[in-house]
């Protein structure tokens, strides 16, 4: 990358060093990470304790940012058995600040604690243990949520799992014959089952438990466990049955044993 290329990044991160000082009094070096809307920013102090600002896209709804940061808080005061962040406050005692970006643009802008750990996909082994760690923490986060209420979960998007009749009207864009017609003979289950989902108690669940927003840990020498439960960005109302999908889903991906796997979770989960 050029100089050219590189004057941008460096003027944005100078730009949020400064208003990572100014409203909440922390100094530190900044190092972008990947998003698919919104900026996430490492930002750690020269102590070594670090921080994870988020800064939302322009015109992102105030209310799915605060749902967020009152569930963390709603966790962290239900239970100390669940990693999950916490909400960093400003100088002025606020969870979320609107800040100009380098362009004069609003961004609603966030910090919370650093949680460590690999992210579930590049942690080897996925071993049964860490797999049953997961189901457990899943059932520690949704006894914590017990109760969490806010308007922004009652939500009209594809990720709801409630919602997901849509795929139906689309699957001709799949050119694969035999993945179209499974993928039909899957909805049509879907279509069967629905109105007994529907019928289940409609909670506040995390809706996007997958392999990377899960944190693992372990050595040789330690069992390993689940370190973090992270990004809570597609929160929604919804049976629990949606999460241990969801993560049934993903830890089922390249596992050579997936029915076993899946088995581990929800044994887990329902312990």
């Amino acid at each position: 990358m050029g100089a050219t290329e590189l004057g941008p990044i460096v003027g944005m991160i100078e730009h949020w060093i400064d208003r990572l000082h100014q409203y909440w009094g922390i100094e530190a070096k900044l190092s972008p990470f990947d998003g698919e809307f919104d900026l996430n920013i490492k930002a750690e102090c020269s102590d070594g304790t670090r921080y994870l600002v988020k800064i939302m896209r322009p015109g992102c709804d105030p209310g799915l940012v605060e749902m967020q940061c009152d569930a963390l808080t709603h966790i962290h005061a239900s239970t100390t058995s669940v990693n999950v962040p916490y909400v960093i406050q400003s100088i002025g005692g606020h969870s979320v600040e609107t800040l100009m970006d380098e362009a004069g643009e609003a961004r609603l802008v966030w910090v919370l604690s650093f949680l460590e750990g690999v992210d579930y996909a590049g942690f080897t082994p996925k071993s049964q243990p860490l797999i049953s760690d997961l189901g457990r923490s899943m059932a520690l986060l949704h006894t914590a949520l017990d109760g969490f209420q806010h308007l922004a979960l009652q939500r009209d998007f594809k990720w709801n799992l409630l919602q997901a009749s849509w795929i139906t009207d689309r699957l001709s864009v799949i050119s694969d014959v035999p993945r179209r017609e499974l993928l039909g003979s899957i909805m049509m289950e879907y279509a069967e089952c629905l109105d007994s989902v529907l019928a289940l108690p409609s909670v506040a669940i995390h809706n996007d438990i997958n392999d990377y927003n899960l944190l693992a840990s372990g050595t040789l020498n330690h069992t390993p466990v689940i370190s973090g439960i992270v990004d809570f960005g597609d929160m929604c109302a919804g049976p629990r049955v949606c999460d241990i999908a969801i993560a049934g889903a993903y830890i089922m991906l390249d596992h050579p044993r997936p029915e076993l796997a899946l088995s581990a979770l929800v044994a887990a989960y329902h312990s």
